[in-house]
């Protein structure tokens, strides 16, 4: 479901002189000019995280309350709206001053917004909206002309998608997604993972107050990354931190990056159970992403090339993702980067930001895509367009096409709700030990498996039959006493049989009481909403 959120805030943000003017941010871009040599912008993409924010939870041991935060948990805060303020400022430079892709006044067609379901990223848009477009509209004509209203704003609309619609960043939706964050935790590299901060596991059960074990549950795992999360939030805007906490702050950045990059599989580079992780989760995670902004991008160069194609697109200029670290992370790792942060490997800060750019040749039909990063701790962005992996020997960046073609592979075809993982379900609960019944690989597309109810002729007796269609043997494999518990039969299990050995996995009521009820003492809602880590 979308909702559109046209409410803003109702004060301009002050420019305080805790982060610098426009006139720095001006000089600062205009000594690190970015622009491909005889080539036209016609076209950006950005994708951000969040403003800083309130932390989702508090340690018993902290020096602080929530209420210290002024707003609730997992908010964005005043010092994450400034943090906004001033990427809107930057961006503003680059896209309006200096390239001049958008108007100075607000124009409803040229400018698109997607907000994940959160109030801090819905509300980290509109504060950034603020000073994109600050001094630029018109009194009396963009905004009322007022004395009550606050000087220059005009409200911009921001399009949100319910968490439990998402299916760009919420990539749990996907249940291919969940049966690798099973897998992920099995792998070599997680051991490692968990063994190298077996320390601070430790230390956190000293001090914090919370109970955490040398477990590598990813509960346990949860409560560590809370702790951290809190001790970081705190530091962000400058509350007090007892000793022990300050100690290891850097550490607690570690972690944090660490574990994204474990669960997204960044960190995994080997193949498991026949499976490549890292590029199976550049797919599961991020590949309906990536293809989106190619999508979008292709569908503004045929419309450049011929007016009459994809009319809805024309006006449009510039299209904004506001979102969470972990967005970002995702688009880190589709790209190629085997980091959690484009060049850098500690996740993205609150307020970092990466624009993609498509610029086409003034005299031919040649194109370019730009990736800039604006990290928040560096005033001019970083131009990353050659540092993405098979665009290395190009002259400013890959071309669309290039592009594309390196990203093939991560294409979902289809709904996305329809690339689930139906034959590993069925060969798992029919008890086999392995991803695709006789075999150990992924199942391949088309691939398939009957069961037969045969009936005697002469009495009462039956007989399942279960065959494998692989797309790649001709003949259809007869996987019937393959199948635990049916080892031992004639030609398989009867019906009777086979009811009573998958008796246990039977779901008593509805199926929403079953997923709703615990596993880890955790109600599996929660438990699914914890596991996403966008609520980051």
């Amino acid at each position: 479901m979308v909702a559109i959120i046209l409410l803003g805030f109702l004060l301009l943000l002050p420019l305080a002189s805790a982060y610098p003017l426009e006139a720095d941010v001006e000089a600062a871009a205009e000594a690190t000019w970015i622009k491909p040599a005889e080539k036209k912008l016609i076209f950006a993409q950005a994708l951000w995280r969040h403003g800083a924010r309130a932390p989702n939870q508090m340690y018993p041991t902290s020096l602080n309350s929530i209420e210290d935060f002024i707003q609730e948990e997992g908010e964005l805060l005043e010092k994450g709206m400034e943090e906004h303020f001033l990427l809107g400022l930057r961006l503003r430079h680059r896209y309006i001053k200096q390239l001049s892709l958008v108007s100075p006044r607000f124009r409803s067609k040229e400018v698109s917004i997607r907000s994940t379901g959160y109030n801090r990223t819905i509300a980290s848009a509109l504060t950034n909206f603020v000073s994109f477009y600050f001094t630029g509209n018109v009194k009396g004509k963009d905004y009322p002309g007022s004395i009550f209203w606050p000087g220059y704003y005009t409200p911009v609309p921001v399009y949100a998608v319910q968490w439990k619609d998402e299916d760009l960043f919420n990539y749990l939706r996907c249940p291919r997604a969940l049966d690798l964050n099973v897998l992920i935790p099995q792998t070599p590299e997680f051991a490692a993972f968990v063994a190298e901060y077996q320390p601070l596991l430790a230390y956190l059960n000293n001090y914090s107050g919370m109970t955490i074990t040398n477990s590598s549950a990813y509960a346990n795992l949860n409560v560590a990354y809370r702790v951290c999360d809190c001790i970081l939030c705190e530091q962000a805007v400058g509350l007090p931190l007892s000793p022990w906490a300050t100690n290891i702050t850097q550490r607690c950045h570690e972690f944090l990056s660490d574990r994204y990059g474990q669960y997204l599989g960044i960190r995994s580079s080997s193949v498991f159970n026949g499976i490549n992780i890292r590029e199976e989760a550049r797919r599961t995670f991020s590949g309906k992403l990536i293809w989106e902004i190619i999508d979008r991008f292709q569908a503004k160069l045929d419309n450049h090339f011929n007016p009459a194609l994809n009319s809805w697109i024309k006006e449009n200029a510039y299209f904004v993702y506001s979102a969470h670290d972990t967005s970002l992370m995702q688009l880190s790792s589709v790209l190629g980067f085997n980091t959690v942060n484009f060049e850098t490997d500690l996740e993205p800060d609150t307020s970092d930001a990466v624009t993609m750019e498509l610029w086409v040749g003034e005299n031919d039909n040649s194109t370019v895509i730009k990736v800039l990063h604006f990290r928040r701790d560096i005033l001019v962005p970083i131009d990353i367009s050659k540092l993405i992996p098979g665009c290395e020997n190009t002259i400013d960046g890959c071309s669309l096409e290039q592009f594309a073609a390196k990203s093939e592979q991560y294409r979902i075809i289809g709904n996305f709700n329809d690339h689930d993982t139906s034959l590993m379900q069925l060969s798992s609960v029919l008890g086999f030990n392995t991803v695709n019944f006789e075999t150990d690989l992924e199942p391949d597309t088309s691939d398939a498996v009957t069961m037969e109810l045969w009936v005697g002729e002469n009495d009462n007796s039956t007989v399942i039959k279960v065959l494998h269609f692989r797309r790649d043997n001709l003949v259809p494999i007869d996987i019937s006493k393959l199948i635990p518990g049916c080892e031992n039969t004639t030609d398989g299990c009867s019906l009777e049989q086979f009811a009573a050995k998958s008796e246990q996995y039977r779901i008593i009521g509805t199926f929403n009481d079953f997923c709703a009820s615990s596993i880890y003492n955790t109600p599996a809602s929660k438990f699914l909403q914890s596991i996403d880590m966008n609520a980051s």
